[in-house]
């Protein structure tokens, strides 16, 4: 599915009440460039330099929320370079299946 919305209508609609929210407009905020999983967690308000585990935990959390929904609705998804905190995150459109093709 191509995206529908820009990455600045995306930020508008979602908003900034969830950390799920906050993590959608940071991204949509670099886009088109990608961001470290420690700054995307300090800026989504996650306590990563007090305790890395858990604001970790959360960020995966809410990537795998985002993920499940946003490209079905409206054709954008994050990817990661990795799954460690040392990696990089950053908003990319969703790529069409063969099998999601009607």
């Amino acid at each position: 599915m191509k995206p529908t919305l820009s990455p600045e209508a995306l930020s508008a609609r979602v908003g900034s009440d969830t950390r799920h929210a906050r993590v959608v407009g940071i991204l949509c905020a670099v886009y088109p460039k990608e961001i470290s999983a420690s700054n995307l967690m300090v800026r989504a308000g996650l306590q990563f330099h007090a305790d890395r585990v858990a604001a970790f935990t959360q960020l995966c959390i809410s990537v795998a929320h985002i993920n499940s929904r946003l490209p079905h609705r409206v054709g954008w998804k994050i990817d990661r370079t990795g799954g460690t905190p040392n990696d990089f995150y950053r908003l990319a459109p969703a790529v069409e299946s063969k099998g999601d093709a009607a």
